[in-house]
């Protein structure tokens, strides 16, 4: 069995060639005689609104049986996608989501109360019970809508999982200018870097899409809008990114 040690020293090994082949990938363009190399990275953004909102509703109901379960499921879906309707949403934009089969059990259909007798009757009584569960999905094309859906949720009972999603038909032009935005920002710093030293940028030597093995650490605020679930702009819109790298050849003013 390899030890601590020799696993250690196995995958030295195993980097040496890729850190050697990196570092020559570094020296084989080193800047000319002159001039000064200089490489940074920027992020850009593309803000746009929306296409389409799509929204997610669990339907979970219970029973003494599975069929029961069923056919209450059944029946929470036919009043939400009623309600729905009354309220102005496409009947066509309410789906409900493919699975394996059409509902799905929680598993509690093997369990068996006498097994443990210290859980209280009551709750053993609810746990013996089916739990048949769904989701449907609304997609809406107009965003405004949405708030009709959550009113329409509050009176049934109802809530979506998470926040609506928006998104867009065709995302190309966006990414287009958010690369755009990426590199006029990388552009600009390299300026601001090369000033204090008295040079200039002359040219750009190479543009990355995936820069470093080791890649930019995201900001607080990406952290703190994932854990949230919240998102940029407003809240109709879509926020595109492109991260690019950039080597520039500084020279004297």
């Amino acid at each position: 069995v390899m030890g601590v040690r020799g696993f250690v020293g196995a995958v030295l090994l195993d980097i040496a060639p890729f850190a050697m082949g990196a570092a020559n990938a570094q020296t084989t363009n080193a800047a000319k005689p002159g001039t000064v190399e200089l490489r940074l990275n920027a992020t850009g953004q593309s803000v746009k609104r929306a296409d389409f909102v799509t929204i997610y509703v669990p339907i979970s109901t219970n029973a003494e049986t599975a069929s029961a379960a069923r056919s209450a499921n059944s029946a929470a879906i036919t009043t939400l996608t009623n309600a729905l309707v009354e309220r102005g949403i496409d009947r066509g934009s309410i789906t409900l989501m493919p699975a394996a089969t059409r509902f799905g059990f929680i598993g509690n259909e093997a369990y068996d109360p006498s097994d443990t007798p210290q859980v209280p009757q009551g709750m053993a009584a609810m746990m013996a019970r089916k739990t048949a569960y769904s989701t449907i999905r609304v997609r809406l094309t107009d965003a405004s809508l949405v708030d009709r859906v959550r009113e329409v949720l509050d009176q049934q009972n109802q809530s979506m999982t998470g926040a609506p999603t928006y998104a867009l038909n065709d995302d190309r032009s966006a990414k287009n200018e958010a690369i755009a935005d990426a590199i006029a920002k990388v552009r600009q710093d390299a300026e601001a870097y090369a000033a204090p030293l008295g040079l200039r940028v002359e040219r750009i030597t190479s543009v990355s899409s995936y820069g470093d093995a080791t890649s930019t650490m995201p900001d607080v605020n990406f952290f703190a809008q994932m854990m949230a679930g919240t998102q940029e702009g407003p809240s109709n819109s879509v926020t595109t990114r492109a991260q690019v790298w950039v080597n520039f050849a500084l020279v004297p003013r």
